[in-house]
């Protein structure tokens, strides 16, 4: 396990990069503490499905369609999204999650992930209150490395051979989805066998989100990414990713992120950090 650690608006931060068989299903996991010197924090979409221990004080969240705050007083479900998640985080900021990959929620607890699109639930809708047992532990751990190796061996307790397996099917498909060429959809009914419209069902059955959805957000967080490890120019950066155009771009930027990019600089979120340091 690779644990790696940043402080941003005294909010200390650890990602915790998961070895086989975990990473078949887990792109990282994350446990943050601080009293936070912000008001607001911005999850944006990233195609990963998410469970979130809250360990600190209560906290606020909302979607960018649903201004109806949601409490997130223990354990949260997220996911996928189409749009920015606000959190408004309360004076302790404490919180210990698993991040999945794009299919990794689905082939490992056979939810469909369309019930949970845009929409985050109380753990204990989902699952039994044993998860409580869970948060305990997470709650009685004494470093955030401890807090990551109580998640770790969570998931590794869950996976069957089974598991694996159909983790590596899916998983080979991933790839193509983080490519700018089209028809996507037409390219995937190919490579899977199925029609066009049965493809689209599996996707939305697997992640939540539709193959075209899903090939957006993965552009745009390629922007993002190379945003953060080169001279920032946004109009050559979207046009290498595949923007046909700055205007598609702009409206991509705030529907994922809700700022503009000027904007968006000035806060510089800690999302974005979290998806230079997990890569």
């Amino acid at each position: 396990m690779t644990v790696r650690e940043f402080s941003k608006d005294n909010v200390t931060y650890w990602i915790g990069i998961p070895a086989y068989p975990v990473n078949l299903f887990v792109d990282y996991f994350l446990v943050c503490y601080g009293v936070p010197a912000f008001g607001e924090e911005y999850i944006f979409p990233s195609n990963r499905a998410e469970i979130f221990f809250n360990l600190g004080d209560l906290n606020l969240g909302f979607t960018k369609e649903k201004k109806i705050p949601f409490f997130f007083r223990e354990t949260i479900v997220s996911g996928l999204r189409s749009s920015c998640l606000t959190i408004k985080p309360g004076t302790i900021f404490s919180l210990a999650g698993v991040r999945f990959n794009i299919f990794g929620f689905q082939n490992l607890f056979g939810i469909p992930s369309h019930e949970f699109t845009d929409q985050n639930f109380d753990a204990t809708e989902v699952w039994d209150k044993n998860l409580g047992i869970l948060l305990q532990r997470l709650l009685e751990s004494t470093s955030p490395d401890n807090k990551i190796s109580v998640l770790d061996n969570w998931i590794q307790s869950l996976i069957r051979l089974h598991h694996i397996q159909e983790a590596m099917v899916w998983n080979k498909l991933a790839p193509k989805l983080r490519e700018a060429q089209s028809p996507l959809q037409s390219l995937l009914a190919g490579l899977m066998g199925y029609s066009h419209k049965h493809t689209i069902d599996l996707f939305k059955e697997k992640c939540g989100l539709s193959p075209k959805m899903i090939q957006r957000i993965f552009r745009f967080n390629t922007v993002l990414m190379r945003a953060q490890s080169s001279n920032l120019n946004w109009t050559v950066l979207s046009h290498d990713a595949g923007y046909t155009d700055q205007s598609h771009f702009i409206k991509d930027f705030k529907q994922f992120t809700g700022f503009t990019p000027g904007i968006f600089l000035k806060h510089q979120p800690k999302d974005w950090m979290l998806l230079k340091e997990s890569r």
